[in-house]
């Protein structure tokens, strides 16, 4: 190559070199983090889809299905009491001339729940879908329509159905109080006084956790409150159920609270607390 052309070429480097090398070192940073950038963003995009996938569920295709133990918690507590009892008349003992009283008294306490609770065949299964919530009452299917529903709380009533009840309310429960002092005074006996009031009571939630433990293998995270109770707008004439009252397992409850936060916005867990079905009695404000 002549001195010429080896000019020229020098000139040409001269004119067309990079005027800042710095620049070119930003812009390879910058195509670098706007990949980065990329990435997060379709990472983000598709967690977002995962979680969209995981949450949303098509009830209809995919109903829950739940079982509901409220019957077997009521002859549970039958066995319960009566355990109880024995025990507590065999190796504490009643004075001899109360012993028959205190028997028989206790035994229409501990049976007059079941005997003013009659059992209907099935409800034993409550099926949770888009649109209803349905449930069979002596071989026939009912259904509670979602925008019917009026309220939804937690309590730790044994009433399933509102064709079922005892009503608890403070009148009943000062009721109780006075019942319990008055037997104190006449039978002068404060152990026969206990086989008719406390015993009934101690029963009562020993049933409902040895139920618990039955059904979940486990006596770890045992609440209370741990029946569900869907109240429905009631027509005037309507001889429907007002509402059902459903005692399902840890797994069913945690899918319950997830069906309704999606299907009606309601958090359970934030709901109020009642001893009974009939909202009387405000035991608990929330359960956080």
């Amino acid at each position: 190559m002549d001195d010429d052309k080896r000019e020229k070429l020098r000139e040409y480097l001269r004119n067309n070199r990079p005027k800042n090398r710095v620049n070119l070192g930003n812009s390879s940073n910058n195509k670098e983090n706007s990949n980065k950038n990329l990435e997060n963003d379709l990472n983000l995009d598709n967690s977002q889809i995962s979680d969209n996938k995981t949450n949303f569920r098509d009830y209809d295709k995919e109903p829950l299905i739940v079982k509901n133990y409220l019957k077997f918690v009521n002859i549970i507590l039958i066995f319960v009491y009566f355990f109880l009892l024995f025990l507590f008349l065999i190796f504490i003992g009643v004075e001899t001339r109360y012993r028959s009283g205190g028997i028989g008294i206790g035994m229409f306490t501990g049976l007059s729940y079941v005997l003013f609770q009659p059992y209907d065949k099935n409800l034993t299964l409550i099926i949770f879908n888009n649109q209803f919530i349905k449930y069979q009452i002596n071989n026939e299917w009912k259904k509670i329509k979602i925008s019917d529903i009026k309220e939804i709380n937690k309590n730790c009533s044994n009433s399933y159905l509102d064709l079922h009840k005892i009503k608890i309310s403070n009148s009943l429960l000062i009721a109780s109080i006075v019942l319990f002092f008055s037997t104190c005074i006449l039978v002068k006996d404060y152990k026969t006084a206990f086989v008719i009031v406390i015993l009934p009571v101690i029963s009562y939630f020993l049933a409902r956790f040895i139920l618990f433990a039955f059904i979940n293998k486990t006596i770890f995270g045992y609440k209370v409150f741990n029946s569900v109770a869907i109240y429905k707008k009631q027509n005037f004439l309507s001889k429907d159920e007002n509402y059902i009252n459903i005692l399902p397992n840890k797994k069913n409850l945690k899918e319950i609270e997830i069906y309704f936060v999606n299907k009606l916005n309601i958090n359970l867990k934030n709901q109020k607390c009642y001893f009974s079905v009939f909202k009387k009695i405000i035991l608990k404000r929330s359960l956080k």
